[in-house]
Parts: C-alpha cells; structure tokens; sequence
C-alpha cells in the first residue's frame, strides 16, 4: 500500500513538472541583436513547432515536434538531415572526379560546394556558372555537398565504397527548409540560445514576446 502510495505520488509530481515546463515555451521567440536578420519558433501546446528564417534573398523554414529535458530545448524537424540533393546518374568517367548540379533556376546551382575526405584529408570545391564541380584529384575517398544560400548537414553522395567518379544530382524542393535534428538549445528564462554556426552567430538569443 506504502508503495502504490509512493509510486502514486511520484507520478503526481512527475506530471505535475511535466505541466509547469511544457507551458513555459509556448509562444513566439524571435531573434535579436542580429542586423538585417529576422527569424523567430512559434512553440504550440502540441509540442510542435514552426520556424522562419529571412536573411537578405534568403527565406528558409522548419516544421517538427520539441521537447524538454532541464534547460535544454531538443528539436526534431519533419526534414530528414543530409538529404539535400538527389543523385540522377552515377558512373565511372575519367580518373578524377565530378559533379553537376541541375535545378530549373541555373542560379542556385551555381552555389554548390563539394567537401571531399582522403583519410583526414579535407578539401572543398565550388560549382562554376554552369554548376560543373570539378574535382581534380585521383585520392577521393568521400564526397559530400552543401549549398551555400541555404546551408544545412551536408549530403553524402560517395562513400569509400563506391568507385563512379561521375555524378549527376539535382536539388530537392526541401532545401529551403531547416532541419533540427540533433541540435539542442539551451532556455534562459523567457529566452533561448542557439548555437548554429551555418545560420547564426554565436549564442543567437531568441526572446520570447510578451
């Protein structure tokens, strides 16, 4: 009887923490102390969230669900991480490597980065005007894109066991959306910090409004 008493009044106050923080975020937070950046979450009862990002030409976006763990906000964003570009041909070409990017506007090609590994060795390429990324070397292990407009968790389109030196890959329509995943933000009271270097400075505050 003790223990069903215990067991009892530890669910009670479980629950009872579990309302007193939920509650705590929902509202809308938004950026500050950023010139000429705007972006802000809206966290909903539901434990979902939205989030909005405009940056110069640049409007970017999330959806997904949140959580709370002690001062810590952990996202999980509807979009799947690395998962920018799709690839439409592979093959064996030549003895270095390349890439081309496709997409109907020939501009957003042009801004692709490949990041290739030999063993610890990084290198990173740019896309020309006709978004060819030619990468002049034989010693390539990994080759992973990024785009620079609208950076997120780079996309692995060649492991060390793959032996095609040619890819085709075109852009996929979730670019344009952020993905959370795996990142975690701390809570300061009516505020958040975010440590997201791609999209942020250092310790971007969101504050909440009244």
């Amino acid at each position: 009887m003790i223990k069903n008493r215990i067991f009892i009044f530890t669910l009670f106050v479980f629950s009872f923490i579990s309302i007193q923080v939920f509650p705590q975020m929902n509202g809308i937070y938004r950026l500050t102390g950023v010139p000429e950046m705007a972006s802000g979450f809206n966290f909903k009862p539901d434990s979902t969230f939205e989030f909005f990002y405009i940056y110069g030409a640049v409007d970017r976006f999330a959806n997904g669900t949140y959580a709370v763990k002690n001062d810590t906000l952990l996202l999980y964003s509807d979009k799947k991480p690395g998962d920018d570009f799709e690839i439409i041909e592979q093959s064996i070409k030549g003895k270095t490597y390349k890439v081309i990017v496709r997409d109907e506007n020939a501009f957003l090609t042009q801004k692709v980065i490949a990041i290739t590994y030999f063993g610890e060795l990084k290198k990173i390429y740019e896309a020309n005007e006709e978004g060819v990324i030619d990468i002049n070397t034989k010693n390539c292990e990994k080759i992973f894109l990024q785009h620079e407009l609208f950076p997120d968790e780079a996309t692995l389109i060649k492991d060390e066991l793959n032996a095609n030196t040619f890819f085709e890959v075109k852009l996929k329509p979730t670019l344009q959306e952020v993905s959370f995943t795996g990142a975690l933000l701390k809570i300061n009271d009516n505020s958040i910090t975010c440590n997201m270097p791609e999209l942020f400075p250092p310790n971007a505050r969101f504050v909440r409004e009244n």
